[in-house]
């Protein structure tokens, strides 16, 4: 019998409904919890920034402050605010930071990493900064990692070069193979191109004399005179 009443028990205490547990509610009237806010990835809050300048991608200029840049991105506002905004490269075309240093945007640049298994990678746009300008060509320093600079932040860096017809180049880092490309792009300075290479071509250093001394080629020739002046 009591084997019996021990089943008869859990039997129905089975076929019982069940009851889900009563949630803890406030006190009638109430109001209901307000979501905490979402934040604003593209907002970003600092102390005052640099001084600068940015071209929008209708070419005008505008004053602003700028808190930081990385490759992808710079925060700028306008002078005396202290929230920054993020501006991608598909709105700035370019920015200037006081005293001078200008930031250029670079696309489809196919850059390497890595060292064992080296990885070629399309970078569809980012910031870049201009080393120098002249006669259509444009060299740029392109920081690959967004890190603080290091011992090791000159392995993740590229040189690059816009040519006049708006296409990027890796330059190589081994310095003989980057000079015989420069020279190729510069070919029609015949007298450039015969220059005998006074020391080991070193290309963050030389690259940009060589390009330099191209343009003053380029500006004389342009500045002399066509005949029948005195």
């Amino acid at each position: 019998m009591n084997r019996l009443a021990c089943t008869a028990v859990v039997l129905l205490a089975g076929s019982l409904p069940r009851v889900a547990p009563a949630q803890r509610q406030g006190p009638a009237g109430f109001p209901p919890p307000t979501p905490a806010p979402t934040e604003d990835p593209a907002l970003h809050r600092g102390s005052r920034g640099l001084s600068g300048s940015f071209q929008s991608t209708d070419n005008t200029w505008h004053p602003g402050q700028i808190q930081g840049w990385t490759r992808d991105r710079v925060y700028l506002t306008d002078a005396g605010a202290r929230t920054y905004r993020a501006y991608f490269p598909a709105q700035v075309k370019r920015f200037v930071v006081a005293p001078g240093d200008t930031f250029n945007v670079v696309r489809d640049v196919v850059v390497t990493s890595g060292t064992m298994f080296r990885r070629r990678q399309i970078v569809p746009e980012a910031f870049a900064q201009q080393l120098f300008r002249g006669a259509g060509y444009t060299l740029l320093s392109y920081q690959r990692n967004d890190g603080p600079d290091n011992l090791l932040s000159w392995t993740t860096r590229r040189l690059l070069l816009r040519q006049p017809d708006g296409t990027v180049l890796v330059l190589p880092a081994n310095g003989r193979k980057c000079r015989q490309l420069l020279l190729t792009l510069l070919r029609d300075d015949a007298a450039l191109a015969g220059t005998p290479p006074t020391s080991r071509f070193r290309p963050w250093r030389d690259a940009r004399q060589l390009l330099a001394a191209y343009t003053d080629r380029k500006i004389n020739l342009a500045l002399r005179p066509t005949g029948g002046g005195q």
